[in-house]
């Protein structure tokens, strides 16, 4: 245990540079926004019991609108703290114990925004950060505790991956090299066709391997530095193919937001110098006479981003405003104006003033920074011993969760598949301890589901393809006699806009699946259709659907050209849906 603790103190105490943890804070908070958008969007799919007809209990829209509002205060890193507690709350409510809508990013999300509230994710490129530094709070300046990189991927990435491999060891599908191929090669589960990769065999298979192999020392690796630059591209290759391939866009581009973590340090240096301006845009001009001199000096200092801007001090000038700039045209702005010219001039502070502007508070925050009225943040007092004191403490905290998120880990994989089998051949599942252990653990990995995102992490398994040769389309017949094809299933049989992300695991695993039930099967038509019909303006009453069934083949070897193949298939008109009275009938055609 002490070996430990002084291998954690030593990460503490190791420190780095905050540029890749803020990228990633803000890389990863406009991923969470989109998603949170898109749950609003499909708030009434997803929450009311029947979509526009029979409400919700709660109307939902409000709580919506202030998380996405305090994931724009994330993005932009302003009263971080108290945003990232209400972010993981809001992410408690909504999506913890969300059940038919559920998919695997969610618990991503649960992992990460737990560990939000507690890293220093806004010591760089964040409001927060700024007025600490201008009002001579952070001694520290960019700098942070390595550990704030690694607990992130530890457990957004690598225990996912941990646990992932104990379920492709058993798959055949992976073991046999088609873990990308199979489920690329089925229409329902891409939204692009992907032909081109699929037809070149040996590339296809190689990925397959690929992925195996590295899910399955990344958790042994990710940590080394030499190792880090490798692992990031082959981690970002595999989750864009993923973005690019599969209809899980927040989940492929989610994951690659962690991996920004994974960036070397002196990569992040590189491109700052390589996009560093050689003369500057502004030249901002602080007058020594005046009281709050250095405080706008700070603020002009700590915002020039890239040699936009140069500081001078002069002891004359504008005594009545304390600051004035002059940009590269020989313009003067003095005062207030000034101050928000040099915020012009860095990219993350521009789009928080425009942000700011279409809520119409940026006049408010120009002054208050002018006026020196911000005082987010006091310094804690406390002499060396105090501080070491602080310090122990941290690494006994943080000793003690990590070994208790990699117990969860743990019990989690107990129920995977490779130790399911183990377990069966043992017989220990048949005895009195078995059988204890197996109740107990499962209630601890709802618990460590629902609060920190560590659950199973089965994806494209056989299960989830052997015997799925239909795909449903819908088509409604309007009352004027068009013809629209609900964007489902689109008519080739990929996916269509409505069934992206969450939705689409609805509509392909809830609603369809492997083994098809007829009662699902309708609901799920009769709530995407009537959500469809009240988002486009479409009457209800009389609005006749056509159900169509495409048969295709579900492959268990590498065949050249399948994808097209299926799609080339044909649609045979099943049902018809009616809507009379806001009620949905289903008949099949015989």
């Amino acid at each position: 245990m002490k070996r430990l603790q002084g291998f954690i103190g030593g990460l503490l105490n190791k420190k780095v540079d905050a540029t890749g943890l803020a990228i990633f804070r803000i890389f990863y908070s406009v991923i969470l926004l989109c998603e949170v958008g898109q749950i609003f969007y499909f708030k009434e799919l997803i929450f009311d019991k029947i979509p526009f007809i029979e409400s919700a209990d709660i109307d939902l829209r409000f709580a919506l609108i202030i998380w996405m509002l305090v994931i724009v205060m994330i993005i932009f890193g302003f009263y971080t703290r108290i945003a990232t507690i209400l972010n993981y709350a809001f992410s408690v409510v909504f999506i913890a114990t969300i059940k038919t809508y559920e998919y695997h990013m969610f618990y991503v999300y649960m992992g990460v925004n737990f560990l939000l509230i507690f890293t220093s994710i806004s010591n760089a490129l964040s409001i927060d950060n700024l007025i600490k530094l201008i009002s001579g709070v952070n001694r520290e300046g960019r700098q942070v505790s390595v550990l704030n990189y690694h607990v992130f991927i530890l457990l957004a990435i690598a225990f996912v991956y941990f646990d992932s491999v104990f379920y492709k060891t058993m798959s055949p599908t992976w073991m046999g090299g088609l873990g990308m191929w199979r489920p690329a090669s089925l229409p329902h589960f891409t939204h692009i066709d992907g032909s081109l990769l699929l037809n070149t065999r040996w590339l296809v298979m190689g990925l397959g391997y690929l992925t195996l192999i590295f899910e399955t020392v990344f958790i042994f690796t990710f940590f080394r530095k030499k190792w880090r630059g490798s692992l990031f591209l082959i981690g970002v290759g595999l989750h864009f193919g993923i973005f690019l391939e599969f209809p899980i866009p927040w989940f492929g581009l989610g994951v690659m937001s962690i991996y920004m973590l994974m960036v070397p340090f002196s990569w992040w240096q590189y491109i700052s110098q390589k996009i560093r301006l050689k003369a500057p845009k502004l030249t901002f001009y602080c007058n020594h006479s005046i009281e709050r001199s250095n405080y706008y000096e700070s603020i002009a200092s700590q915002i020039s981003s890239f040699g936009k801007v140069r500081v001078e001090l002069i002891t004359d000038g504008e005594k009545d405003y304390g600051c004035f700039a002059l940009d590269n045209k020989g313009k003067k702005f003095v005062g207030q104006e000034a101050l928000e010219k040099v915020l012009n001039c860095n990219l993350f502070t521009f789009v928080f003033l425009r942000f700011l502007n279409l809520i119409g508070a940026k006049e408010v925050f120009l002054k208050a920074l002018y006026d020196g009225d911000f005082k987010l943040v006091r310094p804690i007092k406390g002499g060396n011993d105090w501080k070491r004191r602080v310090l122990s403490l941290k690494v006994v905290v943080v000793t003690c969760f990590l070994l208790i998120v990699s117990l969860l880990q743990v019990n989690v994989t107990y129920h995977s598949l490779l130790v399911k089998e183990l377990r069966e051949v043992s017989g220990v599942d048949e005895t009195t301890i078995g059988r204890v252990v197996n109740s107990v653990s499962l209630r601890v990995k709802y618990f460590s589901k629902v609060f920190f995102g560590i659950t199973n992490h089965p994806v494209f398994m056989d299960a989830h393809m052997d015997g799925y040769d239909h795909i449903y389309g819908v088509e409604a017949e309007l009352h004027n006699g068009d013809r629209l094809w609900l964007p489902i299933i689109d008519k080739e049989g990929h996916v269509d806009k409505y069934a992206y992300s969450f939705n689409w695991v609805k509509w392909t695993f809830r609603v369809n699946g492997p083994k098809l039930n007829q009662r699902n099967l309708e609901k799920g038509i009769k709530d995407f259709s009537l959500f469809w019909a009240a988002k486009n303006d479409v009457p209800l009453e009389g609005l006749k659907l056509n159900i169509y069934l495409k048969n295709i083949e579900v492959p268990n070897k590498w065949e050249y050209d399948f994808l097209k193949k299926q799609k080339e298939k044909p649609w045979k008109h099943v049902a018809i849906g009616i809507w009379e009275q806001n009620d949905f009938s289903l008949n099949y055609i015989q």
